[in-house]
């Protein structure tokens, strides 16, 4: 309903900028001034970094899905003190008639997320030091010269997360020679260029075999938005060219 977005609005309108310093500068979900390709750029700096051979790639398994109400209000407790805003804050989890979890479309649940989360993000910059640390949303990665050392942090972020309630995604749990290049945030990162995931690029010439006039207006301007950082020239060339 609109008057429900409007007050998701409004909440986040008054207690994002409370939270917001508190949160570290390599989170880039949901926030203003960050997203996907700055992500992307920012990783691509870390991989430029001779100290960084390997890479820790990691999620939370089904992250909204699993977002504890209790936990998730004492930690906003810990910053908002004023008791009708969260007499509201309960109200708004307790709508949902269940004990945990919250809708991925809500602007409240963005934050919500980037919250419950940034006591992952804290553990990790100011108690394990760790200079190269980067999340998008549940998707996290951590870099060293040492498997030996991811291990250790692996299971370090293990014990936080279980705090929270939250486990790793067994299947998305792995440690990747940087060489290879990493996949994050819809992208195959390289330290001296970005290429967009191969499947990705499927899906776009799948659309296209069918016939779909997927390039028109505003799909086509997304498109060149999200992949100008990558190998778009070649890829462009290859899609526009030869359709006009």
């Amino acid at each position: 309903m609109f008057r429900d977005r409007v007050v998701h609005h409004s909440i986040c309108n008054i207690i994002e900028p409370i939270f917001e310093k508190s949160f570290i500068f390599d989170s880039y979900a949901c926030r203003k001034n960050k997203g996907t390709q700055k992500a992307a750029k920012r990783l691509q700096f870390f991989l430029k970094h001779k100290e960084n051979k390997y890479c820790l790639k990691s999620d939370i398994s089904k992250y909204f899905d699993n977002i504890d109400y209790d936990i998730l209000m004492k930690i906003i407790k810990r910053k908002i003190k004023d008791k009708k805003v969260l007499y509201l804050l309960n109200n708004i989890l307790k709508s949902l008639n269940q004990e945990k979890g919250i809708p991925l479309g809500n602007l409240t649940s963005q934050l919500f997320a980037n919250i419950f989360l940034n006591e992952l993000d804290n553990f990790v910059k100011h108690k394990l030091k760790k200079k190269y640390y980067i999340r998008y949303m549940d998707d996290f990665l951590f870099f060293s010269s040492s498997k030996k050392e991811l291990w250790k942090n692996l299971e370090e972020a293990r014990g936080v997360l279980k705090k929270l309630n939250l486990e790793l995604h067994p299947k998305k749990t792995k440690i990747l020679s940087i060489q290879r290049g990493i996949v994050f945030v819809g992208y195959n990162i390289f330290s001296d260029h970005i290429l967009l995931k191969k499947d990705s690029v499927k899906r776009i010439m799948k659309k296209l075999g069918k016939g779909e006039d997927y390039w028109e207006n505003t799909k086509k301007a997304s498109f060149k938005s999200y992949a100008k950082i990558s190998n778009y020239f070649k890829l462009n060339n290859k899609l526009f060219n030869e359709r006009y």
